[in-house]
């Protein structure tokens, strides 16, 4: 009898198994059904992906409010977001546990959340460093798939360290910061022909990953992230200057095509400011250079025109530090330049500001801690390993320790690294605690 029931239960089990199992395959047919369905509808311009995801991020978020409701000492009145964030310095918590890039996602919510972010800041910077990464690029005639990173906090000004290579060497590739990594897109490899793979390198799990390629091959366009998604203007595909244009959205793993650019145009530099995307100078048949600069706004099915640069440049470096985007040096058609100039969010045109050092272009820029960072590219006569610094507050430019390889037309972005360990945090805390009972002893 006890055989005969352990014979039925096994059956039973395995009949449940079959069902779950054909659970599974249909939840995942309707998944990428839905997928599928959403891209064609974002395609066709029928629904905005951003527009589905905030409803979407509505509806969860009231109904984990009804199922976890949250009340103070049993009062029917709920307590503020704030007041749970800055309820013993619990953001900085979060941030130690969750991550610092659920932190920063978290700031742009409300403006409660991004004051009580800003506040935990310092602390955030100590667990998780900030550190600059440069990837692939030319140098002396050969393609890159070498990588380093720069820690700004380290002696001497900061230092470099060598970080995992990329899945393949690409000079040219479209390079933007993405989620909490770099994603390097098209550039052109050890051949002639540009290419249309994308790469992405997570710098929490410090490895590389392939994405779905571009639909079109192209080297040298302009990237940036705007909403969210990965926006790649113009290039050249090997035959001719492209003005067409193509987003990446993460959830979908899909590429969709965006309205056409004015003009065609490779080496332009582009950037998101104010929501809206901007894509600045470039190189045209022949010699031309562009000083224009066109915009698109999110929703919009053209491009209009901007205020132009105050120079012509392609191949120029650009980055954004508190709704401000900075050009940095390029080339004008005829010599490499030095020249910077930048455009602030509401401002009627372009700005002057001190020159570079050196003249330098195909050079890639980021922004961090305050500062601007100007790396590598040609002057002319050689690829650069240097790297000049730009200080915000006090618009100077300075100079930080060089990068171990010289390199021109990489790719760059600013990404938090790996939490430092609590014994180590603990460690240095204890240091800099000593240190200060050191100083006031020997003024006492």
């Amino acid at each position: 009898m006890a055989a005969l029931d352990k014979l039925q239960a096994g059956a039973a089990m395995e009949i449940l198994q079959r069902r779950c199992d054909r659970q599974d395959s249909r939840l995942r047919s309707l998944e990428e059904e839905v997928r599928a369905l959403r891209g064609c509808l974002a395609e066709a311009g029928v629904v905005r992906t951003a527009t589905l995801d905030a409803q979407l991020h509505r509806l969860r978020f009231s109904r984990a409010r009804q199922l976890h409701p949250l009340t103070s000492g049993g009062a029917s009145r709920g307590v503020a977001l704030l007041q749970v964030l800055r309820a013993g310095d619990l953001t900085t918590h979060i941030a130690h546990g969750a991550g610092a890039v659920c932190l920063e996602a978290l700031a742009p919510a409300c403006r409660q959340a991004h004051d009580a972010a800003k506040e935990a800041l310092p602390r955030i910077a100590a667990w998780w460093p900030r550190l600059l990464y440069v990837c692939g690029g030319l140098s002396q005639g050969r393609r890159l798939d070498c990588a380093e990173c720069f820690d700004p906090s380290g002696e001497g000004g900061g230092h470099w360290s060598t970080m995992p290579p990329m899945l393949e060497r690409r000079s040219g590739a479209s390079g933007a910061r993405m989620a909490n990594g770099l994603v390097a897109c098209g550039g052109k490899s050890d051949s002639i022909a540009s290419l249309s793979s994308v790469e992405f390198f997570d710098s929490l799990r410090g490895a590389w990953e392939v994405l779905p390629p571009m639909r079109t091959q192209r080297s040298h366009a302009a990237a940036v992230v705007v909403g969210g998604r990965l926006h790649v203007c113009g290039g050249f595909d090997g035959r001719q200057y492209l003005n067409s244009c193509t987003r990446y959205c993460p959830k979908e793993r899909a590429w969709l095509a965006v309205p056409a650019m004015l003009e065609r145009r490779s080496h332009a530099v582009a950037a998101s400011l104010g929501g809206c995307l901007l894509v600045c100078g470039g190189k045209g048949e022949g010699s031309l250079r562009f000083r224009e600069v066109e915009r698109l706004r999110p929703g919009a099915a053209e491009w209009e025109l901007m205020p132009p640069m105050l120079g012509r440049r392609s191949q120029a470096a650009g980055a954004v530090s508190a709704g401000t985007f900075y050009v940095c040096g390029g080339f004008d058609g005829v010599q490499h330049v030095n020249s910077v100039e930048c455009l602030s969010i509401g401002a009627k045109g372009w700005k002057a500001l001190p020159p570079m050092a050196e003249p330098r272009s195909s050079a890639v820029a980021a922004a961090l801690g305050g500062r601007l960072y100007v790396c590598g590219g040609l002057n002319g006569g050689a690829h650069l390993s240097t790297v000049e610094v730009f200080e915000l507050s006090t618009k100077t430019w300075s100079r930080v320790p060089p990068m171990s390889v010289s390199r021109a037309h990489a790719t760059a972005a600013t990404l938090w690294s790996l939490p430092k360990s609590t014994e180590k945090l603990n460690r240095e805390d204890n240091e800099e605690t000593l240190t200060g009972v050191s100083r006031q002893s020997i003024v006492r």
